[in-house]
């Protein structure tokens, strides 16, 4: 049993690895600007021995997104990264990009 558990968190940090950016420098390829909007979502409740079904709205903001593509001895890799709108509206496609914390 010991081992099986040894065997999940090795593959589960392995999938981690995975997440985040692959990039984190290079030429913007695409721009997208997302406008705000609202979702609804149906959100269950157990109140005593009945099941109630609430709907429940979600509001996501509005993003400014940029691809972008960096190429070493033809593989490439993209990422997508969030920007603010100033920064957003300053790029254009075509120009060099980088990720800065």
């Amino acid at each position: 049993m010991k081992y099986i558990k040894q065997v999940a968190i090795i593959i589960l940090l392995f999938f981690l690895c995975g997440c985040g950016h692959s990039v984190s420098e290079g030429i913007i390829i695409e721009k997208q600007h997302k406008k705000a909007y609202t979702s609804i979502i149906p959100v269950t409740h157990i109140v005593g021995k009945s099941t109630v079904i609430t709907m429940t709205p979600i509001y996501h903001e509005e993003r400014w997104l940029i691809k972008i593509q960096k190429c070493v001895n033809d593989e490439c890799k993209e990422s997508v990264y969030d920007i603010d709108e100033k920064e957003f509206q300053l790029l254009n496609k075509g120009d060099c990009w980088r990720y800065e914390e």
